[in-house]
């Protein structure tokens, strides 16, 4: 029994420690592979996390960039506005320059207004003007601060006719506004 039986102890030994460290070897390669499975699975739902709030930001951005375009629209809306605005209120302004035709446009201001108040009225107008409206009635003796034109009042002020250009210009805002809306689009 010699050394026959010392080589197979040794091979029955060898293969039992080759078998005990490959058990072990597959079980250490088991643990690193769950480990590697559920590093993968969070760093996952990092990523998913990460993307997430990605996108909230990009689109909180794209909703700031809107409401911002928006109010940069309205403030281009508004500065067109005043521009016509102000070409208005300029040719108003100048009107009294073309005097026999001012002068008509008070008198027909006047007599509607007359019509309006009925038999005793007064007259209201701004400094510049009051020569003119006095041709046509009698003069109320506060002057308006107005660009031009008249009010007719009746002489108790219960009743008015407003012609001045600031009323014409306020009646009309909506067809000013309507018009800087147009000349935005072009």
């Amino acid at each position: 029994m010699g050394i026959e039986h010392i080589i197979r102890d040794l091979e029955g030994d060898a293969k039992a420690e080759a078998a005990a460290i490959l058990s072990d070897a597959k079980k250490q390669a088991d643990r690193i592979a769950s480990k590697a499975k559920a590093d993968a699975v969070e760093l996952e739902r990092e990523e998913d996390a990460r993307a997430k709030k990605d996108a909230e930001r990009i689109m909180r951005s794209s909703s700031l960039a809107k409401i911002d375009a928006e109010r940069v629209r309205l403030l281009i809306e508004m500065e067109l506005y005043v521009q016509v605005a102000r070409n208005v209120r300029e040719k108003l302004g100048t009107a009294h320059r073309d005097k026999k035709a001012y002068e008509r446009y008070i008198k027909k201001a006047v007599e509607q207004g007359k019509a309006l108040v009925g038999g005793d009225y007064v007259i209201y107008a701004n400094k510049r003007d009051a020569a003119v409206a006095k041709k046509f009635g009698p003069l109320a003796k506060n002057a308006l601060d107005c660009d031009g034109g008249v009010i007719v009042a009746s002489k108790d002020g219960r009743i008015r006719a407003d012609s001045t250009f600031d009323a014409a210009f306020s009646e009309r805002e909506q067809e000013i506004i309507s018009e800087a809306r147009r000349m935005m689009k072009k």
